[in-house]
C-alpha cells in the first residue's frame, strides 16, 4: 500500500463526491420528512394530542431522520475508486505474524495411502454416502 499526499485536487474530488450525494440525500430526507411529519402530526392530533406536543415530537424525529439519511452518502464514497486513488479504511494495527513451527515436518502430515484393494470395506466420506470397494 502506498500512501498518497493529500492535495487540494484530491480533496476536492472526495468533497464533490460526497457533496452531490449528500444534496440528493437532503432532498430525499426532506420529502420523506415532510410527508412523515404531516401524517404523524395529523395522527397525534386525531388521537387527542395538542398541536404543541405534536410539534415537540415531530421536530426531533425529523432531525434524527435527517442525520440518518446523511450517513448514506458518506458510506457510498467509502471504498470508491477515484481513478488514481481509492478512498479506503486502513487499520493502524499490524496483523500478528504467524510463528514459525518449532520442529520441521520432513514429510506431509496427511500422505496418500496408495492404492486401495478391491475387497476394502466401505469408507465414509464428507462428499456423500459410503462408497464400496474404492476410496474417493
Amino acid at each position: 500500500m502506498v500512501e498518497l499526499e493529500v492535495t487540494w485536487g484530491r480533496t476536492l474530488r472526495v468533497w464533490w463526491a460526497y457533496l452531490w450525494r449528500n444534496l440528493l440525500a437532503i432532498i430525499l430526507s426532506g420529502a420523506v420528512g415532510f410527508v412523515g411529519s404531516l401524517l404523524l402530526t395529523f395522527a397525534m392530533i386525531g388521537a387527542g394530542a395538542s398541536h404543541q406536543s405534536a410539534a415537540a415530537i415531530v421536530g426531533p424525529a425529523g432531525v434524527v431522520l435527517g442525520l440518518a439519511f446523511s450517513l448514506v452518502p458518506f458510506k457510498l464514497i467509502l471504498g470508491k475508486d477515484f481513478g488514481e486513488f481509492r478512498l479506503a479504511l486502513v487499520s493502524v494495527r499490524r496483523p500478528m505474524a504467524m510463528p514459525e513451527p518449532s520442529f520441521p515436518h520432513p514429510e506431509p502430515l496427511f500422505a496418500d495411502p496408495g492404492p486401495v484393494p478391491d475387497d476394502a470395506p466401505p469408507v465414509l466420506t464428507r462428499r456423500g454416502p459410503p462408497t464400496f470397494g474404492k476410496r474417493v
